[in-house]
């Protein structure tokens, strides 16, 4: 995979849907990285993000939207109107992959895989990136967890079964932000 720079998003609201994700293309960036997606919809609390003067957080978990309006509208918009490369942020178990990446793998450019329900297991780590390697030859990197406490076991595991690099990291946390004067918290 060859890009014009190594700018790119992070998977997250930027990349949300097709709008951002065309403006963000039309700003020259080297890839686009989609918000993360599933075959089913996240429940996403609203207010998902709060932001102040050196704080920013975001509560939500993975794309609102499910992986067939992603693969049917969002990422076909974006083909539409921009050469850009497309890295597909992709959750979350072996049925999920199977499913959706046989319908992704003309549309994107390669895959970024989070193993949320892994935990620290790394031999389920490596089994499922080797099956993410069994449906793409397509460039695939990992996505660490913040709380990983070996992150050098975890990408051998990615390596040795397939992974071409790491992305590091997802969400820290878990961490909340109050409104002190309301008492209640600022994000869903």
């Amino acid at each position: 995979l060859v890009l014009k720079n190594p700018l790119m998003p992070g998977s997250g609201p930027l990349t949300g849907n097709d709008e951002r994700m065309i403006y963000l293309a039309k700003q020259g960036l080297g890839a686009i990285v989609t918000k993360t997606i599933a075959p089913n919809a996240a429940d996403v609390g609203r207010p998902c993000i709060a932001g102040g003067r050196d704080i920013l957080f975001n509560s939500e978990s993975w794309s609102e939207y499910p992986a067939d309006t992603w693969i049917e509208s969002y990422i076909p918009n974006l083909k539409k109107v921009a050469d850009t490369p497309v890295i597909a942020s992709i959750g979350y178990d072996d049925d999920d992959l199977k499913m959706m990446l046989p319908r992704m793998e003309s549309l994107v450019d390669g895959y970024e895989y989070i193993p949320r329900y892994v935990g620290k297991d790394f031999d389920e780590v490596g089994r499922i990136v080797s099956v993410l390697r069994g449906l793409t030859k397509k460039p695939v990197w990992i996505k660490m967890n913040a709380s990983i406490s070996n992150p050098l076991g975890f990408a051998k595991a990615c390596r040795d079964n397939g992974a071409d690099g790491i992305t590091a990291v997802t969400s820290f946390g878990p961490n909340m932000v109050i409104d002190i004067e309301k008492r209640r918290p600022l994000i869903g």
